[in-house]
């Protein structure tokens, strides 16, 4: 007997003669074939010598996508890499390294470690050279063209100054 979409969940269900469901099968497909695609366009950059579209796409800063080669470059490489975060997500939740059992939640270790965590982000706290956002405002030198005014950075000029709103 098959059973329902929400409870095959193991590859036993698959070699039991089970059909898997239908949303993890187009997943598959789709992440896989745009894996395969991203792979092959990966490799050719590599072989040419040409890196501008693996420079395009680790760029933290996003372009408009058009028909170039480093634009759906980019493209394929971002849902590929969505593609193997929940591929990790679902084999974590449907197949996991050891058998489920009964959550237990220990209270003294969740403090202990949440007063851990916010003990070491202290730690990552640096001062920003005495000018806060809100507190000594006064102290940051505005300059007026055009009829609008803008704030500068320490260190900027007042000929690349852009409005601060």
């Amino acid at each position: 007997p098959a059973l329902p979409w929400y409870q095959m969940h193991s590859s036993s269900d698959v070699m039991a003669g089970r059909v898997p469901a239908t949303s993890s099968v187009a997943a598959a497909i789709l992440f896989g074939s745009v894996g395969a695609a991203f792979a092959g366009m990966h490799f050719r950059c590599r072989v040419a010598g040409d890196v501008r579209a693996i420079s395009a796409a680790s760029n933290p800063r996003a372009s408009p996508l058009t028909f170039s080669y480093a634009s759906v470059y980019t493209l394929f490489h971002h849902i590929t890499v969505f593609g193997a975060i929940l591929l990790f997500v679902y084999m974590a939740e449907y197949h996991p390294p050891h058998p489920h059992s009964e959550k237990s939640y220990d209270r003294d270790q969740f403090f202990f470690l949440t007063f851990l965590l916010i003990f070491a982000a202290c730690f990552t706290v640096h001062k920003n050279g005495g000018v806060t956002f809100l507190k000594d405002k006064n102290k940051v030198p505005e300059v007026e063209a055009g009829g609008e005014t803008a704030t500068l950075r320490e260190g900027a000029s007042p000929a690349n100054a852009r409005p601060f709103f």
